[in-house]
């Protein structure tokens, strides 16, 4: 299994890349694909995949998925629902 914090770590490679951390969480918040992780699932065994990162992020319990969740939202998304979030940094970067 992949340690999810280096795959992390590899997949955004910037705290600021707010896209990045919103759209892997809405993959797997949601269940679902989306323009940069592919999200796969068979029977218990979730794999996401960064579509510029070779290897996959394998999660095989739904408690590993709960917490990857808890930790990206208290680590990267400042504690905040993911809308709220990408709202904040969007308004944020447009004021620079």
């Amino acid at each position: 299994m992949t340690d999810f914090k280096k795959w992390i770590t590899a997949v955004i490679d910037d705290d600021d890349d707010y896209n990045d951390v919103c759209e892997l969480f809405q993959s797997i918040n949601n269940q679902t694909s989306n323009t940069r992780f592919e999200y796969e699932q068979k029977g218990n065994i979730i794999s996401i995949k960064a579509k510029w990162v070779d290897d996959p992020l394998i999660l095989v319990t739904e408690k590993q998925t709960n917490y990857l969740l808890d930790y990206l939202r208290e680590n990267y998304m400042e504690g905040m629902d993911v809308e709220s979030y990408w709202s904040y940094k969007y308004n944020l970067e447009k004021e620079d």
